[in-house]
This record gives structure tokens, C-alpha cells and sequence, in this order.
């Protein structure tokens, strides 16, 4: 059975979805005709399970949580993302995608921001060590790479909200994926 993603007889996209079971803004499965919704309804809609539907009943709500588990990824961290997984994962694949990809997103921050100051004291230890206070200069060379790294956590999240809140399945870039999503996604190349 599929979703219909949107409210009203039509969707948040342009076009429309062809003929078929959809589960309306209202919760209940009903036939949909390519323009509206018709009068039949699913005889048995207490078997849907809402988590394996690609919207769910409210197609708005899915948006806003999504754009608000990017916002808790800005400012609530591992923790703040962590909850938010546990407690909205089982809400629509829609909120599920966007709930893993902010939680492998903090995952790869986390791994990053533990393994890079590991990587500069000892770049300046180094340096001490080789170069003497020549080498206290080499770590002049470093405040860019910090200043990119805050950049990357910061710029990403921001894009997610978007895309969450036009109703896009936005992955964030370059991170590796500990988490698995609900459904497969392939990248465009």
C-alpha cells in the first residue's frame, strides 16, 4: 500500500500520484483517482502500520519533525539527536530518514571531534620536538582547518532543514553511515 505525500487532494509535489490505495490526511486508506479522493475506503485500515508508509498521517507534522530533528542536531548533539531517534524513528519513513541521517551526521562530528585535537597536539608536539619554536608557527597552518570543521557542522544542518521542510529525503554529504535508513537511497553521479 502506498502514501500519499501531501494534504488535500493534492500533494506538496508538483504532479500527481497515480491511481491506488493511499492513506489520506486523515489516517484512513482510501482509493485515490489520479485527481481526488474517492469514496471507498479500505475495508481493513486497522492492519496500517505507519511506520512503513512513506508519509504519515499528517504529511505537515512528518515535515516539521524532520526540520526540527536537523535543528536539534545544530544544538543538542549527540544527546539531543539520540533522543530524538528513539522516540520518532517509528513515526513514517520520512521521519525515519531524516532522523538517521542527522544521527549518523552527529556520529561523524563526534568521531572527528574526539580524532582531530589528538591530531594537532601531537603535530605540535612534534614540531616542538623537531623544529623547536619553529614548529609552534606549523600550528598557525591548523586555525583553517578549525575554521572548516565549524563550518561543516553548522552549513549541513541548516540544508537538511530546508529540504525537511520543502518535504525532500535530504542525505548529508560525505559522512559514512552507521545507521541504516528505511529505505535505500542511491546517490545521483
Amino acid at each position: 500500500m502506498n502514501q500519499l505525500s501531501g494534504e488535500g487532494t493534492a500533494g506538496p509535489t508538483s504532479g500527481s500520484p497515480a491511481p491506488g490505495w493511499y492513506v489520506d490526511p486523515a489516517g484512513a486508506t482510501r482509493w485515490w483517482d489520479g485527481t481526488s479522493w474517492s469514496a471507498h475506503v479500505a475495508p481493513d485500515t486497522q492492519g496500517v502500520n505507519v511506520a512503513d508508509q512513506a508519509w504519515g498521517p499528517d504529511p505537515a507534522a512528518d515535515r516539521s519533525t524532520a526540520l526540527i530533528v536537523h535543528l536539534v542536531t545544530l544544538f543538542g548533539g549527540i544527546i539531543g539527536v539520540g533522543i530524538m531517534y528513539a522516540v520518532t524513528r517509528e513515526r513514517s519513513q520520512f521521519v525515519r530518514h531524516h532522523v538517521t541521517e542527522a544521527l549518523n551526521f552527529v556520529l561523524c562530528i563526534l568521531i572527528i571531534s574526539l580524532v582531530v585535537p589528538l591530531v594537532l597536539i601531537a603535530a605540535v608536539f612534534g614540531g616542538l620536538a623537531v623544529f623547536g619554536e619553529a614548529g609552534v608557527a606549523a600550528f598557525a597552518l591548523f586555525f583553517p582547518v578549525i575554521i572548516l570543521a565549524w563550518i561543516v557542522q553548522i552549513v549541513p544542518p541548516i540544508l537538511a532543514m530546508m529540504a525537511a521542510n520543502r518535504g525532500e529525503w535530504y542525505r548529508y554529504p560525505y559522512i559514512y553511515r552507521f545507521v541504516s535508513g528505511p529505505v535505500p537511497i542511491t546517490d545521483a553521479a
